[in-house]
């Protein structure tokens, strides 16, 4: 499934989770992923996180001869303090004066 918006992407940093049903502990309601956004070059790289959920196939009642999936996504955005610089470009963009050896 592509995830791009112009030149940039969501990336997934886990493989798909499962959401426990909280009545039913042997069940689950369906399946969780956590990306992040990426558009190298930018100062808006790693800045937000998207959260997308989507219910077990058993749950929903799809109209016959359908082939959608739907998810519902919760975006977020992603604190400072909380993201992880991948150059020392993007420190530089952020006023994060770089370190040298």
């Amino acid at each position: 499934m592509a995830r791009t918006i112009g030149s940039a992407s969501w990336k997934a940093e886990n493989s798909r989770k499962k959401v426990p049903d909280p009545k039913d502990k042997k069940n689950d309601l369906g399946m969780w992923k956590r990306l992040h956004y990426e558009k190298p070059k930018s100062d808006q790289n790693g800045c937000w996180i998207m959260h997308e959920y989507s219910l077990r196939p058993s749950l929903v009642k799809p109209k016959p001869n359908s082939t959608h999936q739907f998810v519902v996504c919760r975006i977020r955005k992603n604190h400072m303090s909380k993201r992880k610089f991948k150059s020392t470009a993007a420190k530089e963009t952020h006023g994060i004066p770089s370190v040298q050896s």
